[in-house]
């Protein structure tokens, strides 16, 4: 008996989709052996090819530096489907950096890159068409591919930075330099002045990387500049300018003279509340109403019949009269004319306004014609640049106010927030309210805390 062997025999030139019937049976030198019983097919074809990224199994992409969000990162990473079924891309690697698009293949940056941190990534891209071989779905990932993005390098500028922002005179600023490209040398420094930021004159001698601001800089911006190379080369500058102009030091407050006890057998000074009938309404404004009250600095003012009416707007001439006393600590002498010509020599407030004038601390409302507005009320932006100016508070970094980019004294609102004297109208948003009216209660509260803060 011969040794049994399987063998197999693979029947091509069949129809697919055509039944067959097959039977087998062996043959050899002593004949024919008995058919197999037999089996029934029906040949079929691959009914779905997958697909595959015609790049093979590794791709380079390029993007350069600092691109925005969702910038694209060179062509598509795309795949062939010979049955143009619909494919789905995914990601993995580098996903915090970059994202694919599911449907097209896609590459795009999910944030700006830096080529000095890092200059390249390796990710993987994947695509499925859902489907596995006989056309039945599936989830299987049919292709991948390795993709290297290179971030290229581009020229960046450096920066200056100023400490402080904002200074007076005989205080010192430092600038310091960086450069996102690396590799800063060779810096030289220069120093420039200028009362409008249109034209710079050079300030000799200054040339470190700080500077003190004498009196000849009061009314002007600070500029520094810095010379230097970086990686990428030589002849590269960077410049900062301060935020405000030099304001001179401030001056002493003096010792108000209302403070001092009456002389014996003088009767003493009325209590505010003898004065004004309605300080009990000004809530939290009341102390400080009073303490102005008693110490005589508003007196004469008010609404009228012995009501001072602290919710009502300030009118600038009582302002004037307010600041001037706190200021000076005595009430102005008689002027035979005043500078303004809406504010008559015979009002009895009159000189407190001139005085404020020769104070600097009022400019007026208009200059051609000089004129005041007496009776114009104090908005909260103009309530802010009496007080800066009348106590040369220092100048200050921005505080961050949403509402006051707009006005004519933005410096002035972040001064005196700085200071204490405001927190602003609102603190979250962070508002100051600049065009709001300033009621007679809110002003006294502004100058108490004011001329307090340098007793």
């Amino acid at each position: 008996m011969g040794t049994a062997r399987t063998r197999g025999y693979t029947i091509s030139g069949l129809t697919d989709g055509v039944q067959y019937d097959v039977q087998l049976r062996a043959v050899n030198s002593s004949g024919n052996g008995q058919w197999s019983p037999t089996s029934t097919k029906t040949p079929a074809a691959n009914v779905n090819s997958a697909p595959y990224f015609t790049e093979g199994a590794t791709s380079v992409r390029s993007v350069a530096e600092n691109s925005s969000a969702g910038s694209n990162v060179g062509p598509v990473v795309g795949a062939v489907d010979t049955d143009s079924d619909t494919l789905t891309y995914s990601l993995s690697g580098a996903s915090e950096q970059f994202s694919v698009d599911a449907s097209t293949g896609q590459l795009t940056t999910k944030s700006s890159l830096s080529f000095e941190s890092e200059s390249q990534y390796t990710l993987k891209v994947s695509v499925t068409d859902s489907k596995d071989e006989n056309g039945a779905a599936d989830t299987e990932t049919d292709a991948t591919i390795s993709v290297t993005i290179d971030v290229t390098d581009i020229e960046e500028d450096g920066a200056v930075t100023l400490v402080p922002t904002s200074i007076r005179s005989g205080q010192t600023v430092a600038a310091s330099l960086s450069d996102p490209d690396g590799g800063v040398v060779d810096s030289t420094w220069s120093w420039h002045r200028s009362s409008d930021k249109s034209v710079w004159t050079e300030i000799a001698g200054a040339s470190s990387a700080s500077y003190t601001a004498v009196s000849g800089d009061i009314g002007s911006y600070l500029r520094a500049t810095a010379a230097y190379s970086d990686a990428r080369g030589p002849k590269k500058s960077a410049s900062a300018v301060t935020a405000g102009q030099v304001q001179a030091q401030p001056r002493q407050a003096p010792t108000p003279v209302f403070r001092q006890p009456p002389p014996v057998n003088v009767p003493a000074k009325p209590r505010a509340s003898d004065l004004y009938s309605d300080l009990s309404l000004a809530g939290v404004h009341e102390a400080a109403l009073v303490a102005l009250t008693e110490d005589g600095i508003i007196e004469g003012t008010g609404c009228g019949g012995g009501r001072l009416c602290p919710d009502e707007a300030l009118p600038r001439w009582e302002a004037a009269v307010w600041l001037v006393r706190v200021l000076d600590g005595e009430d102005p002498h008689r002027r035979r004319s005043v500078r303004f010509d809406d504010v008559g020599a015979s009002r009895w407030w009159a000189p407190y306004v001139e005085r404020l004038a020769e104070l600097e601390v009022t400019l007026g409302c208009s200059l051609e014609p000089a004129r005041f507005c007496p009776y114009g009320v104090v908005t909260r932006a103009q309530m802010a640049s009496f007080l800066v100016r009348a106590f040369e508070l220092a100048p200050s970094d921005p505080a961050g106010f949403e509402d006051t980019a707009d006005t004519f004294s933005p410096p002035d609102i972040d001064a005196l927030y700085a200071s204490g004297i405001t927190k602003g109208c609102s603190a979250d948003p962070l508002l100051y309210c600049p065009y709001r009216d300033t009621t007679r209660g809110e002003m006294a509260s502004f100058l108490q805390r004011a001329r307090t803060r340098q007793s």
